[in-house]
């Protein structure tokens, strides 16, 4: 049975051994005392829940065949691979040169999987939203409220330039399929923080309200905290393509009806 730690629960990934002596990966669709029931890609797998070996975010190709070498009972983890608390492998070499074993980029990894890490991100997301509510075009940049608003976004931008930075060293920008920008929740934290920095840099070139005003997508990363939210946000992900080829669909047929009626009642008005 799983450890306590690592207890399933129903839109989480799992791994169970199978009856052939293999193991399949899936998204738990129901747990119960004694059975948990998968989502794999040959369909919907029912394994007694002591076969259920871990529970976590594994995804596939080197990640995954580091993996299976983790489980109990098997050999030591390969070398240059660390398993964060969470369940996670991490492999690879991050900016080309930190392997995971190297004490700079383990202490990293240490530090992104502590829990209070990331509850202190999320205070500081909810307290930048704060400020931006109490932002005012028309007040005068010399007032008191004003310095302080602007004093408090520095120190934001700091804090999640120091996020960024942990975590691609943690993770290694794009070096495997588990990287910083191959995860799309992180990918919209690295674009809001680049369009953050656009007016330090540029601070002449042109108006930047507009990409301001992006600076509240970083609550969604709320989204995460939810259990079966990131579940429902990628399969809406994976619907979008052919929601296109419907909204394609409805645009022709609207020009296909106002052609239709523009012809049929032409000069009735």
């Amino acid at each position: 049975m799983c450890p306590p730690r690592l207890a399933p629960q129903r839109g989480q990934s799992a791994w169970v051994k199978t009856e052939s002596g293999t193991y399949s990966s899936g998204m738990i669709l129901e747990c119960d005392e004694d059975s948990i029931t998968l989502q794999t890609q040959s369909g919907i797998q029912v394994a007694p829940l002591e076969q259920c070996i871990h529970v976590g975010s594994i995804r596939k190709g080197a990640t995954a065949s580091a993996f299976a070498k983790l489980l109990r009972g098997g050999p030591a983890p390969p070398a240059h691979h660390v398993q964060g608390r969470s369940g996670r492998i991490y492999t690879g070499r991050a900016f080309g040169c930190l392997r995971p074993t190297d004490p700079l980029r383990k202490r990293l990894i240490d530090l992104i999987e502590w829990p209070p890490f990331d509850a202190a991100i999320m205070l500081t997301i909810l307290a930048n939203c704060t400020t931006m509510a109490l932002e005012s075009r028309v007040a005068r940049p010399d007032t008191p409220m004003v310095l302080f608003l602007n004093a408090c976004e520095s120190a934001f931008l700091w804090v999640f330039s120091f996020e960024f930075a942990c975590r691609a060293v943690a993770m290694g920008l794009l070096s495997t399929r588990s990287s910083y920008l191959r995860d799309g929740w992180c990918r919209l934290d690295f674009t809001v923080l680049v369009l953050a920095w656009l007016p330090l840099f540029f601070p002449s070139f042109g108006n930047y309200t507009a990409i301001r005003a992006l600076r509240a997508l970083r609550v969604l990363r709320a989204l995460k905290w939810m259990p079966s939210m990131p579940a429902l946000v990628a399969a809406i992900w994976a619907a979008m393509p052919r929601c296109g080829q419907v909204a394609v669909l409805c645009v022709f047929l609207f020009v296909l009806t106002g052609c239709t009626g523009l012809h049929l009642f032409a000069g009735e008005c």
